[in-house]
């Protein structure tokens, strides 16, 4: 499970706001769940079809319509990890672990101008107030590097504790609600799942 998937994390409490706006800009059909620890995921069926252009434009009308911080988690082909972070409709931050992994030997003397590449001093304003900057810069190298502990999703399980995302709920996507009784009494099952609403494109 969780070897290709997309979600996006919204810094927000209400479960209705977060709706109005994906049924606008879905092109199928979505999940919203309700706020867990200030964060609303939504699982988005056409973002499983892993066009990346489609991917931001999603992100980004999250985060500017809802004026908030939006995460949004990629897995595909269980080994590639992507991160983009959309603050107010602006791009923050973005890290994809094959791209970075190729241009770490070219630029070694100015990576933070490598695209993707992630900075961890953006990421850690996002963190737990008790993260430190190294922990933030350990986890990054460990993806760029393409370490065995960092295959897949097991990057958003170290990443997601330390900006407060559930990490069930980071770990799946839209594909996960297509048989739900499938995980239940696994790691995979989330209880409140049968409170997650189901979206779907405006006047579809």
């Amino acid at each position: 499970m969780g070897e290709k998937f997309v979600n996006y994390q919204i810094r927000c409490d209400l479960q209705q706001d977060v709706v109005h706006i994906v049924e606008v800009i879905t092109r199928n059909q979505a999940y919203v769940s309700p706020s867990k620890n200030g964060w609303i995921t939504v699982y988005d069926q056409t973002s499983e079809e892993f066009n990346y252009e489609y991917i931001r434009y999603f992100a980004q009308e999250l985060s500017e319509k809802l004026s908030t911080l939006v995460f949004t988690f990629i897995v595909n082909r269980g080994l590639n990890f992507v991160y983009l972070i959309y603050e107010c409709g602006e791009i923050i931050d973005e890290f994809d672990n094959d791209i970075a992994s190729e241009e770490i030997e070219k630029t070694k003397n100015n990576n933070s101008s490598i695209r993707f590449y992630g900075d961890s001093r953006k990421l850690l304003k996002y963190c737990i107030p008790s993260t430190v900057l190294q922990t933030v810069s350990d986890f990054l190298e460990s993806c760029r590097q393409r370490k065995l502990e960092y295959l897949g999703q097991n990057a958003i399980y170290e990443l997601a504790p330390l900006v407060s995302i559930d990490t069930n709920r980071a770990t799946i996507g839209y594909s996960y609600f297509e048989d739900n009784n499938l995980y239940i009494g696994t790691e995979f099952y989330i209880e409140e799942a049968e409170q997650f609403l189901l979206v779907r494109l405006h006047n579809a």
